[in-house]
């Protein structure tokens, strides 16, 4: 049932147009740069606001310089990507909400983004074309999180160019990039939504500490008859994974319990089983390959692989993964 009072396309006048959210987590080498560049081309109308997810690094101080050209949240936890959103978005005052990382980089006024959005009638939720720093397309839009989707994808299933609408999470055919769209979701790194409507339904659940919080977003707003329009009028930068770099166990982890998480709230107790089960045995089945690349290549980069798919294979099937 559409929210009816929420009036996402309301232009009344408000102090702010746009509320820019940004977490960063021990980000230091690239947040600096992320706000210069917004306050060298963001309008008066424009607000930045920054939750500091407790970083360890010198983030704070690179963030403090800033003074009062943002808006600074520090949290006394990492409570993840969604948490430090909702922390930043209890601060804003704008009509709409941009979440944006902070290893992006945008060579353009923020509020055009916001112009896009308001040509789009009827839309709960807009995603700008996003690249890699050399130019490559990085899939940022895709398809609703069913349990085979999610165990084929991780099979390799989602690089059968013929099945990629079959089997991948992610849209990975590229001409698909270069025309307006309604999609299932778009990535967290660059979403646009009204306020009115972040609020209605509830902002990010914070169940999810990293991963999948963006799909989860998207389809609640679908769920009120709201859209979620990619639009590649517009494009930004993104390194990927700013703070989190190479082979990363942990990240892994998160992913498959987002994946649990999201199954169990949207399709139940029995599709979670299944989905445990069947991802669990794909882990191993990849931790297995690496084993056979490792014999064959003796890279040390195959161990680490090998043991950590092994493991959590492992922990998922033993219920030790939520």
């Amino acid at each position: 049932m559409k929210l009816a009072s929420v009036a996402v396309t309301d232009r009344v006048a408000s102090r702010v147009d746009l509320s820019i959210i940004i977490v960063n987590y021990n980000g230091e080498r690239f947040v600096g740069r992320c706000l210069d560049q917004l306050l060298s081309t963001a309008s008066a109308a424009v607000e930045i606001i920054v939750t500091d997810n407790c970083s360890s690094d010198q983030s704070l101080e690179v963030l403090r310089a800033f003074g009062d050209r943002i808006k600074l949240v520090t949290s006394t936890a990492n409570r993840g990507f969604a948490g430090g959103v909702n922390l930043a978005v209890a601060e804003a005052r704008g009509r709409w909400l941009m979440l944006l990382n902070p290893d992006t980089s945008m060579a353009f006024d923020p509020a055009e983004l916001l112009a896009r959005a308001l040509s789009h009638p009827h839309i709960g939720v807009l995603g700008p074309r996003i690249r890699y720093p050399d130019g490559r397309q990085q899939f940022s839009f895709g398809f609703e999180h069913t349990v085979p989707r999610i165990v084929l994808a991780w099979l390799g299933g989602d690089r059968i160019a013929l099945l990629t609408s079959c089997f991948s999470l992610q849209e990975r055919r590229l001409s698909h990039y270069e025309s307006i769209r309604d999609v299932d979701w778009v990535s967290g790194c660059c979403l646009l939504t009204p306020r009115a409507l972040w609020h209605a339904i509830g902002g990010l659940d914070e169940q999810f500490f990293m991963y999948v919080e963006d799909v989860d977003y998207c389809r609640r707003v679908r769920e009120e008859g709201y859209r979620v329009v990619y639009d590649p009028t517009l494009e930004l930068a993104h390194e990927e994974g700013g703070s989190v770099s190479g082979f990363n166990r942990a990240a892994i982890v998160r992913s498959c319990s987002s994946y649990l998480r999201y199954t169990r709230k949207w399709s139940g107790r029995v599709a979670t089983v299944a989905l445990r089960g069947m991802l669990g045995m794909a882990m191993l089945l990849r931790g297995f390959g690496a084993l056979l690349l490792e014999q064959v290549h003796g890279k040390a980069w195959l161990s680490e692989r090998r043991r950590a798919y092994l493991q959590i294979g492992a922990d998922l099937l033993a219920g030790r993964i939520h």
